[in-house]
């Protein structure tokens, strides 16, 4: 059994972004045709199964310094996405396959989890001189965190191989992205109201 992590992808240039690259949304669900390596396979042969999800997290600030120095909301820079290209999945049976399928939509749905709070802390932190720093520690905190969650699920799920586990932690991440709206990459946060004085 193999299972690989795949950790956050801070870009300051611009990237390529191709049809293998799937922005995350609510309404798309991950299957086994998403796993475009060559090395994918369902096969009886198979003594163990691996699973590389391609769920990756991408920054980018490719921008003119004013812009940058006036931007607020960077909801549209920061992706959540599945690169088909990388994503591998390997079973000895259907049954398997499936059940890795599963983790990987869960491994794709934290990972919008966690764009959106780095979307949200870089709207709540970004100040009119604030450099590209402290959007690198924000990334490198959430970064972390990523990398530790998804190691505690995969180990606890193919070690008890409890499918109601992964349910139960999958809805959890669901709950939080839910109250995280504001945050997702095509919307814009809403500017707070500034309260009148009375005259």
């Amino acid at each position: 059994m193999k299972l690989t992590l795949f950790a956050l992808t801070f870009l300051i240039s611009s990237f390529a972004f191709s049809q293998e690259k799937i922005v995350w949304s609510d309404s798309y669900k991950v299957s086994f045709n998403d796993f475009q390596s060559r090395e994918s396979e369902v096969n009886s042969d198979l003594s163990s199964y691996t699973l590389h999800s391609g769920s990756i997290i991408e920054v980018d600030l490719t921008m003119s310094n004013f812009e940058f120095m006036v931007k607020k909301d960077f909801n549209n820079r920061v992706k959540s996405i599945l690169d088909q290209r990388l994503a591998l999945l390997a079973a000895p049976d259907t049954l398997t396959a499936k059940k890795l399928v599963a983790l990987a939509q869960y491994d794709f749905d934290l990972s919008e989890l966690y764009a959106r709070k780095i979307r949200k802390e870089f709207y709540e932190k970004k100040g009119t001189f604030s450099d590209v720093k402290l959007f690198q520690d924000i990334y490198e905190k959430y970064n972390r965190e990523l990398v530790e969650k998804i190691s505690i699920i995969f180990k606890a799920t193919s070690t008890e191989e409890n499918d109601v586990f992964l349910q139960n932690e999958h809805t959890k991440v669901l709950e939080e992205i839910s109250r995280l709206s504001d945050f997702c990459f095509d919307c814009k946060v809403p500017k707070k109201k500034k309260n009148r004085k009375k005259g």
